[in-house]
């Protein structure tokens, strides 16, 4: 019994043992786990203060990164900025090379034209006219101006100068007519000018037109007695400048000038012109004359032979035609007759080629009241010129005579002048001096 019984209480106290040791490694295991969960914890919570720090900086890099970007691409010297400086510099040299080549083209042309005449400023400034380029100031040394939005210089050498770009608004301007009836001898023409940024500072009449009224510096008034295309300069206080235009055609072209002579050299246009003139009879009393001409007119050289030739290239102009299987060309329409005289006016060379003869017109005997030919250049004649067959009459009309520099004068028409050799004849009755 004693032995049984030592048994138990020693299987008892193993049990003991073994709870007790039990819970101490339970015991042991939760702290472990709690250290470990502690410790897990704790790691997470530094991992966690690591991304915050990490994503901050990555942040700041972006942040660097995009404003070495934005300055490498909108920057003083970025790409785009780069971009757009080639652009204008691609822009400013197709300007350069423009204009190099229009002052070419007057040098080739006074070579070929003008005896290889030497080549001025006004030369320049003409052709810089001719293709709309502005010309703000000039002299023997310098042309200034702008063309195509941007400024240029053309230096003392000719050397084309291409500034900086033109911004701002460029200013228009609309035009109102005092009449618009049809046949009146002259009207005024209202230039009202614009703009959307600043004033107006100027406007400017490049065909030099008689000025009548203004109201401020936007608004001008301009008397017209020719029809044409009429073209002024408008300047802006922002500096820019347009160049504006309006045709009219309503007039009866008259020119009021001093003299016959100076009111062909005004004209440019093709067509029926009345020039009048504020002569003197004999006895001394002034008297308005007006002469009416039909005008054919060529802007160029024009040579007259075979065929017309302006400068190598085959033209048709206006009232100048050649005689059926002859070599004779005649000038004006079958309206002139008793009405007109015949005005061929040339801006430029004009030669009448070998065996060829040049006359005004003719409709049975009824003929043009005479032949004015003006050549602003060289006029050679080789052919002939020969009114005897188209017998140039002025009937019921006064002698008029031609005031020669030399203070004489030279009778042009006469009394019932019937053309040829000897037709006209003294006639001082009535005769009108014209100055």
């Amino acid at each position: 019994m004693k032995k049984i019984r030592k048994q138990v209480l020693k299987q008892k106290n193993l049990n003991k043992e073994d709870k007790k040791s039990k819970m101490r490694n339970n015991l042991k295991s939760n702290k472990e786990k709690l250290k470990e969960n502690m410790y897990i914890k704790y790691a997470k919570q530094e991992n966690l203060g690591i991304t915050l720090i990490a994503l901050i900086i990555t942040i700041i890099i972006l942040l660097i990164m995009a404003g070495v970007v934005l300055n490498l691409a909108l920057g003083e010297n970025g790409i785009i900025s780069g971009a757009k400086k080639a652009s204008e510099n691609t822009e400013k040299a197709r300007i350069q090379e423009e204009l190099e080549a229009e002052i070419a083209n007057v040098k080739i042309k006074l070579v070929q034209e003008e005896n290889n005449r030497e080549m001025q400023k006004q030369d320049i400034v003409d052709r810089l006219d001719e293709i709309g380029a502005e010309v703000t100031d000039y002299n023997d040394e310098i042309i200034e101006g702008e063309y195509k939005g941007y400024e240029y210089k053309i230096d003392e050498n000719n050397k084309v100068i291409i500034g900086g770009a033109l911004t701002g608004a460029i200013p228009t301007a609309t035009f109102e007519l005092s009449t618009t009836q049809e046949g009146v001898e002259e009207l005024e023409l209202k230039v009202i000018a614009q703009t959307t940024e600043g004033d107006i500072a100027s406007i400017e009449s490049l065909n030099k037109l008689e000025l009548v009224s203004e109201n401020g510096t936007s608004e001008k008034t301009y008397k017209v007695t020719l029809n044409g295309e009429y073209k002024f300069k408008i300047v802006g206080t922002n500096k820019r400048t347009a160049r504006v235009s309006t045709k009219i055609t309503n007039l009866q072209n008259i020119i009021i000038s001093e003299s016959l002579l100076k009111g062909i050299e005004e004209i440019n246009i093709p067509g029926e012109v009345k020039v009048r003139v504020i002569g003197k009879t004999t006895t001394n009393e002034p008297i308005l004359e007006t002469y009416p001409l039909n005008v054919v007119y060529h802007k160029g050289n024009l040579s007259i032979g075979d065929k017309l030739t302006s400068e190598g290239n085959e033209v048709t102009r206006n009232e100048l035609s050649k005689v059926a299987n002859t070599a004779e060309w005649r000038a004006g329409k079958v309206a002139d007759a008793n009405t007109n005289s015949v005005v061929l006016k040339v801006d430029g060379d004009l030669t009448l080629e070998e065996n060829y003869k040049l006359s005004s017109v003719k409709n049975g005997t009824a003929v043009g009241k005479g032949l004015f030919i003006y050549c602003t250049g060289t006029l050679t004649i080789n052919g002939t010129i020969d009114m005897s067959s188209v017998s140039c009459s002025a009937a019921s009309q006064d002698v008029y005579l031609w005031k020669r520099n030399d203070e004489t004068y030279n009778m042009i028409t006469k009394l019932g002048a019937t053309g040829g050799a000897g037709a006209v004849r003294t006639h001082s009755a009535g005769s009108r001096k014209i100055i």
